[in-house]
């Protein structure tokens, strides 16, 4: 059976062998690559990926995302989170399966982009928000 994250990092704190930790949580390790990952929200949202592209504001270079051939960095995962229309929950989930960060309350910008996921806004709605404060823009 499958762990949570929380005790698989304690135990991983305290672990003396390596090898016999992985072998005993093999069940509990992700076997999803991130294209795979975002191509089941894909289907699951029944959207296009120019339709995301297009809320995303994203360029041509999501097409090599989606198939695999690259990885985001993390305004670009962001902006897929925006055109995938994600809740905050699933937006977090995209930002750790792509391995650039979760969202982060405690700082000011991320504030805004969970705000903005919140909301269901789109991209420019969260552009404007945050070069009103003097933030970097996602797209």
């Amino acid at each position: 059976m499958a762990k949570d994250t929380e005790t698989l990092y304690h135990e991983i704190k305290s672990a003396a062998d390596i090898d016999a930790h992985l072998k005993e949580n093999n069940t509990s390790f992700l076997d999803i690559s991130f294209s795979d990952y975002i191509n089941s929200l894909l289907k699951q949202k029944n959207m296009t990926i120019a339709e995301v592209q297009r809320k995303g504001r994203l360029t041509n270079y999501v097409y090599e995302i989606f198939n695999g051939t690259k990885m985001p960095m993390r305004n670009t995962a962001i902006q897929l989170c925006f055109g995938l229309a994600l809740t905050t929950d699933e937006a977090q989930k995209l930002l750790r399966m792509a391995k650039t960060g979760e969202l982060y309350a405690r700082d000011r910008r991320d504030t805004i982009l969970l705000y903005g996921l919140k909301e269901g806004l789109e991209c420019a709605s969260v552009n404007d928000m945050l070069d009103k404060n003097g933030m970097e823009c996602i797209c």
